[in-house]
């Protein structure tokens, strides 16, 4: 396919070439076109300036191959991909133009950016003789809120997967759905000036807090909820009172799954030492009477291990712990439960997935997990895979990344049925990792499309901490982790 990509000069649109590059890299030849657009405001300048002498910082940059060689004139373009922030008018051919917070130009990007939020990415599709459409949408994970180039990193990331996946549908001669468009945003925008000094209070802030203080401490909670009264059924924080896992200061507990067999109930989490700097998988027995057994150490591994998801099927007991540090999703079969587990095995390789949570859905097994890859991040980018059998072939979904939003696609728990419906849960990392809770229900989920919708976002009263981020409830237990500062022992 002939694609023309229209930039604009400046530091905004310095990735604009590695996007172009990776079009070339699936086939298409693409010229790479400049055009005026709104230049870089002289305070943006300089503030990017400053993170790259500072903090040795770039402007925004995709990853990229090898370049190609440069196209031959091959006609005029099938579609027009247009970066500039320019209104282009009516169009001749079929275009793609990106929104910010419903604003043409990267500058409204940072922007919010500047404001120490992400914006919401819109892609605007047009054909000749008709008003453009959102096509796809995306709202960005900022990792670190306080330097503008790390952010302006992950808006292009975020952005470009939103172009390719519109392309490789053009080029598959597919119709591309249309969505809600993002609502409008007040932008309190501050100066660049304030958001360096503000970066670098930030900055010696966190340094000091770091030597008295865990800032992202978690804590497992649980309770034996009335029938009806679990979060899944009242989407709210329970009245109920949990009980919390002992807790020494010495590590953290989070990602807990509860699992009832032989007349026992076990709760396993990620255990993570702060003297070793690793998570190692642990589970605790829930007695009857409220009390808790002690530590038994589950699994151990050279690399970091949590969120141990364990279920039962075909008359064996089964865990798919987290194993992003070793580039892979492990499926493990208990030879003696709870602590005994053998590597039955890799259901997906090659791929840094976090949070993987498996669901059975119309006769398919499927795996959902964030994916960094590409830029994007372990807080935003969902991907999803399916497999007729549990140990495989396991096949990606072609939409993947199928979701990259911050506040709704890091897996948080096992899915549940809340009214015959399928529901799941996950993160809000919108302000933060672990920040909250999202409740989503699932309106399509086949081998083509995944749709859900945000229906309850939830984060914990103030006196327990600032966040949570994994909610589950199995054999009448629910279980939550909450994160909160803690002074280091």
């Amino acid at each position: 396919m002939r694609i023309e990509l229209r930039s604009c000069l400046g530091e905004l649109g310095s990735w604009h070439p590695a996007l172009a590059e990776r079009l070339r890299q699936k086939g298409h030849i693409v010229r790479l076109t400049h055009a005026p657009g709104t230049p870089t405001p002289s305070g943006l300048h300089l503030l990017m300036q400053l993170e790259r002498m500072v903090y040795r910082r770039a402007a925004p940059h995709l990853d990229a191959g090898p370049p190609s060689p440069a196209p031959e004139d091959a006609g005029p373009p099938d579609l027009v991909i247009d970066l500039t922030g320019a209104d282009p008018g009516p169009v001749a051919q079929l275009s793609l133009k990106p929104l910010f917070d419903l604003r043409a130009s990267e500058a409204a990007a940072a922007d919010a950016l500047l404001d120490r939020r992400a914006p919401q990415i819109d892609l605007m599709q047009t054909e000749p003789g008709e008003a453009p459409r959102c096509v796809a949408s995306a709202t960005p994970a900022l990792e670190n809120r306080d330097l503008l180039s790390a952010g302006l990193r992950a808006v292009a990331a975020a952005l470009a997967s939103l172009v390719e996946s519109a392309v490789d549908r053009v080029a598959r001669g597919e119709a591309s759905p249309s969505v809600s468009p993002a609502a409008a945003r007040a932008t309190r925008r501050g100066s660049p000036a304030q958001f360096a000094l503000g970066a670098l209070a930030a900055k010696i802030e966190n340094r000091l807090t770091r030597l008295a203080v865990h800032r992202e401490h978690f804590r497992i909670g649980w309770r034996r909820p009335a029938p009806g009264q679990t979060m899944a059924d009242t989407l709210s924080w329970p009245d109920q009172p949990y009980s919390f896992l002992p807790d020494d200061g010495r590590r953290y507990l989070a990602d807990p799954f509860v699992f009832a067999h032989g007349g026992k109930t076990f709760l396993f989490c990620e255990e993570f030492p702060y003297a070793t700097g690793k998570g190692v998988l642990t589970a605790f027995e829930l007695r009857d009477d409220g009390s808790v057994g002690p530590a038994l150490p589950v699994m151990e591994q050279p690399w970091h291990l949590s969120y141990p998801q364990v279920f039962a099927r075909d008359g064996e007991i089964w865990m798919i712990p987290e194993s992003c540090a070793a580039n892979r999703i492990e499926l493990y079969r208990a030879t003696r439960f709870p602590d005994c587990w053998a590597l039955e095995a890799i259901l997906i390789d090659d791929t840094p997935a976090s949070d993987a949570t498996l669901v059975e859905h119309d006769g398919r097994f499927w795996l959902f997990a964030t994916v960094s890859r590409d830029g994007l991040s372990s807080w935003d980018a969902l991907h999803i895979y399916y497999a007729d059998h549990l140990t495989g072939p396991w096949q990606a979904h072609p939409a993947n990344p199928a979701l990259i939003d911050a506040g709704c696609a890091r897996p948080a728990g096992a899915m549940f049925l809340r009214n015959g419906e399928l529901w799941r849960p996950a993160q809000d990392c919108s302000r933060g990792y672990g920040g909250g809770l999202t409740l989503c229900s699932i309106e399509r989920l086949d081998d083509e499309e995944f749709r859900q919708t945000p229906r309850a976002r939830i984060a914990p009263p103030r006196n327990l901490g600032h966040g949570a981020h994994t909610l589950n409830y199995a054999a009448g237990i629910e279980t939550i982790d909450v994160v909160g500062a803690r002074w280091r022992r």
